[in-house]
């Protein structure tokens, strides 16, 4: 090694120390907006995993750009995070009271093991730095020039690792905190598919619907349809709630609605990856008709809603009748024929949307919806007979 070197590696490392710092600078506001975003807050200790996927996401993410500079820093700063695994920092074995603060902490540990092996490259010249299955040394450091923050190259890497960053802390909370729903029965589509599909996730933003063609098999009664299967991305759902994201959530984390169709070219992930690849846990509701419960249903949700004077269904009972309610439910799927997969799936709280009431627990609806293969058949009220 010569003292140019040297000095080239150290000139490097500081260049680097800037870079973390700017990383932590730009990246904490984007986990307070996750946590805001999804309406949680980041009130515990996430652990050492979760902050060294963090670190490890956005530093291997400058990888691709600016050819051996992106390289070999990545795999420098992914290096140094890896051997945290077995020999973290003495600080990360304490107790933080939240995820921002141990990101904080573990940014400042990156720039003390940058500045020791600033002290005295020669010392550590051959250290190696493995991660993703690449390696290289310290004195590989020597063969680039890191860009100083002032060279538009240092943006060329920052934006990625920040996005990456973004990306990686959405995936940890959604893991946490929510479910890939899958609402049962299936909804059976004889429209042209990616059109329904724009109306439906344009209605319910949290969703993704995996279908297959269902070709006629010439038997009595069968058609050919789109047989169609609702998920949506929820905190937990039941009868009366799908419990999905925010709308803004959804905005800030998909690209597209169907594969291709693009609505936020800065969205997070494809919609399909959410589903498919990212790892939530998974909860399977079936509504439709299941049967009556064999014991009463609690009135809570009732009873709170007389108390706080939400309207519930006797009051608008009351003011139209049962005709009155048929019309203006025939009348929302005509305007939105997407509700006839959601009055399918899930009857009870697609009822309370379009009417815009509270549905009793102790009420009971049978919302059948037909298809060629599928009728409804209502016998009337008994009368009753005197002698």
């Amino acid at each position: 090694m010569t003292d140019e070197e040297i000095n080239k590696v150290k000139k490097n490392l500081e260049n680097m120390q800037v870079f973390n710092d700017r990383l932590y600078a730009y990246g904490n506001p984007k986990i307070l907006n996750a946590f805001a975003l999804l309406d949680q807050s980041d009130d515990h200790d996430r652990g050492l995993e979760d902050v060294l996927n963090l670190l490890d996401g956005a530093f291997w993410a400058i990888g691709g750009e600016l050819g051996p500079i992106g390289a070999i820093g990545a795999n420098v700063f992914c290096g140094l995070v890896a051997g945290w695994s077995t020999d973290a920092p003495p600080d990360m074995s304490n107790t933080f009271s939240s995820l921002i603060s141990r990101f904080e902490t573990a940014s400042l540990d990156v720039d003390r093991q940058l500045a020791v092996y600033h002290d005295d490259p020669a010392s550590y010249w051959d250290t190696t730095f493995t991660a993703h299955n690449e390696t290289c040394t310290l004195s590989s450091l020597a063969t680039i020039d890191f860009p100083t923050e002032a060279d538009p190259g240092f943006y060329t890497l920052l934006d990625p690792a920040v996005f990456a960053l973004d990306q990686v802390i959405w995936s940890i909370l959604l893991k946490a905190y929510c479910y890939n729903v899958r609402w049962e029965p299936d909804a059976q589509i004889t429209s042209d598919i990616t059109s329904w599909l724009q109306m439906f996730y344009g209605k319910n933003f949290s969703y993704w619907c995996s279908y297959y063609w269902h070709q006629d098999s010439g038997d009595c009664g069968d058609y050919s349809y789109w047989n169609v299967t609702e998920h949506n991305v929820s905190f937990g759902a039941g009868t009366y709630k799908d419990g999905h994201i925010s709308d803004d959530a959804c905005a800030y984390l998909f690209i597209d609605s169907t594969e291709g169709t693009v609505i936020n070219a800065n969205g997070l992930y494809e919609r399909s990856y959410v589903f498919n690849d990212m790892g939530l846990n998974t909860q399977t509701v079936y509504e439709a008709y299941a049967s009556p419960d064999s014991e009463p249903k609690p009135w809570f949700r009732y009873l709170r809603a007389k108390r706080t004077g939400k309207p519930v269904l006797s009051d608008l009972l009351c003011e139209i009748g049962i005709d009155g309610i048929k019309e203006r439910v025939l009348a929302a799927v005509k305007d939105d024929p997407t509700l006839r997969s959601s009055f399918r799936s899930k009857p009870n709280q697609t009822l309370e949307r379009v009417l815009n009431v509270v549905v009793p627990e102790f009420v009971e609806f049978k919302i059948i919806v037909e298809g060629p293969r599928r009728y409804g058949l209502v016998l009337p009220l008994e009368e009753e007979t005197h002698e």
